[in-house]
């Protein structure tokens, strides 16, 4: 449902991509122990992100991201 409420009413209509980033199973057990962590690797992919299309359209753009940290099933 978010999906859909942001294509419909939140993005413009323009291409965009689907990212996943995965984090080793080495360092899950910091992240679930420290919450705190997600905001500062979600900060640091969308400073990756912004970086990259600044330097591939040699100009710079206004970037946008959304971020989702699936968690569920890591202990299991």
């Amino acid at each position: 449902m978010f999906a859909k409420y942001l294509t419909q009413k939140v993005l413009l209509d323009l291409p965009h991509r689907h990212f996943v980033f995965a984090l080793p199973r080495a360092l899950r057990l910091f992240f679930h122990h420290d919450r705190k962590l997600f905001s500062e690797v979600s900060r640091l992919v969308y400073r990756l992100m912004q970086n990259f299309y600044h330097e591939a359209a040699g100009i710079e753009l206004m970037t946008g991201i959304v971020i989702a940290h699936q968690t569920f099933g890591d202990m299991l």
